[in-house]
């Protein structure tokens, strides 16, 4: 079994790679074994690939935002939402930031409600929304989050 640490960029990041649900998946599938410790370097890019040492074995970096996975999992969403019709094409292109894009079709939801805090969201959304990365993976325009599965895979071989 490989042991992996994380180091995330943000609250959502730290949320899902601390969940059961993503450890119990890491190890029986990619055979990792994830470290309770998962460090957040905060938010505003400091995870940016010109920002790291390369003296790590692998870095996975979200494209945009990993709330853009949030957003490619249509399933949680649209049980989120309420909102058997959701459907993103572009989950990574959205016009703004994609915790932005979240609110906002919070708001304008058949519940017509915003999603509170982002620590809060990312919990309930992993919790009781069922968001799964590799549902998120299988959308045909999430290209990290296909990325970051397969890295782990080929990291637990």
């Amino acid at each position: 079994m490989v042991k992996v640490g994380f180091v995330v960029e943000g609250i959502s990041d730290k949320k899902l790679i601390e969940s059961a649900i993503f450890k119990d998946w890491a190890k029986q599938e990619c055979g990792l074994e994830i470290l309770d410790e998962v460090v957040d370097a905060g938010g505003n890019r400091n995870m940016c690939s010109h920002k790291i040492e390369i003296y790590i074995d692998l870095v996975v970096i979200a494209r945009k935002a990993m709330e853009s996975w949030f957003l490619a999992d249509t399933e949680a969403m649209r049980k989120w939402l309420g909102d058997e019709n959701f459907q993103l094409a572009n989950p990574e292109e959205t016009d703004e930031m994609p915790w932005d894009y979240i609110k906002k079709l919070g708001k304008n939801s058949p519940k017509q409600r915003g999603p509170g805090s982002k620590i809060a969201f990312a919990r309930k959304f992993i919790r009781d929304y069922g968001f799964d990365v590799c549902r998120a993976a299988k959308h045909p325009n999430c290209p990290s989050s296909k990325y970051f599965i397969m890295k782990l895979y080929e990291l637990g071989k």
